[in-house]
């Protein structure tokens, strides 16, 4: 359902962004709607800030679809513009929409960096980022922290 286009290609979560639904539901429905890879692009980004322009209740939505159409275009990706990303990174966080927070994450693995995280909860945070992201994405996490490695030693292989 999160992939099926009207005669027009409207999904369900372009009609509720024209009827004005709440940040909640929007957010509710783009997960959902991200899922299909295919959504994950700059033109089907633009599409939905499109929709947002029917309804008056935009300011919010406005800046979601923003800061999301930021992770997908070629022109910031190939300028490597750490404050976008950083940027979207943090209103995520304010807005605890989890998935865009992994979609940074995943994305553009070393702006975890920024995050400042205290070494206290790194491990738990390691752990989510494990469960919730690639592996390759975990490692370049991992590299970007060497101080969590500092002290961590090889154990001596075990002779036959």
């Amino acid at each position: 359902v999160y992939e099926e286009e009207s005669d027009y290609g409207l999904t369900p979560l372009h009609l509720a962004i024209i009827n004005g639904s709440s940040l909640d539901i929007t957010i509710l429905l783009l997960d959902k709607w991200l899922d299909v890879s295919e959504n994950r692009k700059r033109d089907r980004i633009e599409s939905l800030i499109r929709a947002n322009q029917f309804t008056d209740k935009t300011e919010e939505r406005k800046t979601l679809l923003l800061y999301l159409f930021f992770l997908f275009d070629e022109e910031t990706q190939q300028i490597d513009d750490d404050f976008s990303q950083s940027e979207s990174m943090r209103y995520f966080v304010s807005i605890n929409w989890l998935k865009g927070i992994f979609l940074v994450i995943n994305m553009y693995p070393t702006v975890t960096k920024s995050l400042d995280l205290h070494t206290n909860i790194m491990a738990d945070f390691l752990s989510v980022v494990g469960k919730r992201c690639h592996l390759k994405t975990m490692s370049t996490v991992i590299q970007n922290e060497p101080e969590l490695l500092e002290n961590v030693y090889t154990l001596p292989e075990a002779h036959a």
